[in-house]
């Protein structure tokens, strides 16, 4: 589904090839799931917790998924991007992240999401 997203919303479709520089190589790939496991792990803790202040799945999930997109702003303006950027930027992985919380609410598992995550099929929301 994100690749689907990735070919048609992104002008240069699925580019991992800049991804793979990006991250630089193999080993920023195995870092970046690392660090993708660590972020659903805390999706998930939001999630499971607030279930008995939020019965609604739906809004459960947007409310992790809120945090989970705003817990980048700090790595965003590190990387040098303005602050109305940076909002923009979380505000845009919010749909993306809720497809990943709907995931890990369906499956009561981090693994589908994080693997997902990690992957990201590059292009999608590094345009």
């Amino acid at each position: 589904m994100t690749g689907l997203f990735a070919y048609v919303f992104n002008e240069d479709g699925i580019i991992w090839k800049e991804g793979l520089e990006e991250l630089g190589g193999i080993a920023g790939i195995i870092v970046n799931g690392i660090i993708a496991l660590f972020e659903e792990f805390s999706r998930f803790v939001i999630q499971s917790r607030f279930e008995k202040i939020i019965k609604t799945s739906g809004i459960r999930i947007l409310f992790a998924t809120t945090i989970w997109a705003f817990m980048h702003f700090p790595v965003i303006v590190y990387k040098g991007a303005n602050i109305s950027n940076t909002i923009v930027y979380c505000i845009q992985i919010i749909p993306l992240g809720f497809v990943w919380g709907y995931l890990t609410q369906r499956t009561k598992s981090i693994l589908p999401s994080t693997l997902i995550h990690g992957l990201n099929l590059w292009g999608f929301q590094n345009n």
